[in-house]
């Protein structure tokens, strides 16, 4: 019993699944708010549906699993300057790999 029941949250996350496939999708967040807003759009939904989904059967063409933001590879030499810090700042987004992408086809 890991959940605290009753409670309504979860003190800590599910444990993770090391032979679940994950994508993970990068965002730069350098190429404007635009992007941004798109990628914080991608989670909103992604964990609206989640939970929606969960009692039912339903299937879905992937699954919203997290996100993060990092920064990106060239901020190491950056360190002095906050507003450039930001930007290459990179929101990640992880969802279970459904298969080959709808791109493909």
């Amino acid at each position: 019993e890991g959940k605290n029941s009753g409670s309504g949250m979860d003190s800590s996350p599910p444990p993770c699944d090391d032979q679940q496939e994950l994508i993970m999708k990068r965002l730069k967040i350098e190429l404007g708010f635009d992007v941004l807003e798109a990628g914080l759009r991608e989670v909103y939904f992604g964990q609206l549906l989640e939970r929606e989904t969960k009692s039912s059967s339903a299937p879905l063409f992937t699954t919203y699993v997290d996100h993060f933001f990092r920064e990106g590879p060239n901020a190491s030499f950056l360190r002095g300057s906050s507003s450039k810090r930001n930007e290459n700042t990179e929101l990640w987004i992880v969802f279970v790999n459904a298969g080959a992408s709808l791109r493909n086809y």
